[in-house]
């Protein structure tokens, strides 16, 4: 039934060209047979995938990344994250602030062609989302602090395959008939717990942080060929800095060194949606107080991170402002 299956699909290819096709039978029946094997994989993990991912880079305590995913598909993640927040209102001792952001993530999956081709065929994802919300900081005691947050949004999500070469026209139809594209809206809900603790060491001040944050993503304006989704992610995040002075003042500007550390694990039933289940940093950044010089950003930071996990690795670029 399978071989038949194949040539169903094999025979639009043949058919396009009298010339004399680069990409012998076996070798596209090869292509077909792996396409469909990865297809339950991509249809299993699709819209959870989608789903963790903008859960992930919508939540405000993690940065920007790229990541390598070493799965069946190759992935590899580009992440920008533009998150800012400001105080707004003051009572006692309880700061309430507005926070917001834009993000933005690009999937590359690996060559379809690779090992058959020097052609490329190159499915290509990209999700965006822009969120506003609230976050109270709630002193608990003089070294601990509760920061509940709610945040909602919308996002999109657009998919692509690239053919480069002539290879990669020829087996192009059968490609698009195993490799399903679509693009949706989708609006999204971030409900998160933070708790904050920060203790002097002398020269030195150690904050540690955990945030669990749970998102709601559901689709609308969905194309024919999808089927609208509404799923649930989960994550927990934690972090720990360890800065002191550097005792530098360029321009009447003191400057902090920090160490970092942190992890953010995906929980739920779908927690490896996206070829990972956690994943882990440590780095160094510097941070410049601008309190005392500018009415409107008050510190700024700039630094890297090297990220590690089950099944992945990258860097992180850290360039924070602080308003």
């Amino acid at each position: 039934m399978q071989k038949n299956i194949l040539k169903i699909l094999l025979l639009p290819v043949f058919a396009w060209s009298g010339t004399v096709l680069a990409l012998s039978q076996s070798e596209l029946a090869g292509l077909a047979n792996r396409l469909a094997a990865d297809q339950t994989l991509r249809s299993d993990n699709v819209t959870a995938g989608y789903a963790q991912l903008i859960g992930f880079i919508s939540d405000a305590s993690t940065s920007g990344y790229v990541l390598n995913v070493d799965n069946r598909l190759g992935s590899q993640f580009d992440i920008v994250k533009l998150p800012l927040a400001t105080e707004i209102a003051e009572f006692d001792d309880t700061k309430l602030l507005l926070r917001g952001g834009f993000n933005y993530a690009k999937v590359d999956s690996r060559n379809l062609l690779a090992g058959i081709s020097q052609d490329e065929v190159k499915p290509q994802s990209e999700a965006y989302s822009g969120l506003v919300g609230l976050m109270l900081a709630l002193p608990l005691s003089k070294q601990w602090t509760l920061k509940p947050a709610i945040d909602v949004g919308i996002g999109r999500i657009n998919n692509s395959i690239g053919f480069r070469g002539a290879d990669a026209l020829q087996a192009k139809q059968l490609i698009e008939n195993l490799v399903v594209n679509w693009s949706t809206d989708v609006a999204l809900a971030n409900i998160g717990l933070g708790v904050e603790h920060r203790v002097e060491l002398g020269r030195f001040t150690l904050t540690s942080t955990g945030v669990y944050n749970h998102s709601i993503i559901s689709s609308f304006s969905e194309p024919k060929n999808l089927q609208g989704f509404t799923k649930q992610t989960d994550l927990l995040h934690f972090a720990a800095d360890l800065s002191s002075p550097l005792g530098l003042h360029p321009f009447a500007v003191p400057l902090t060194g920090v160490f970092h550390v942190d992890s953010t694990v995906f929980l739920g039933e779908n927690s490896d949606a996206l070829g990972f289940s956690n994943l882990a940093a440590f780095g160094y950044r510097v941070e410049a107080d601008l309190s005392k010089k500018n009415r409107y950003i008050t510190q700024t930071s700039i630094g890297g991170n090297y990220l590690y996990g089950d099944n992945v690795e990258g860097y992180e670029i850290v360039f924070d402002v602080d308003f």
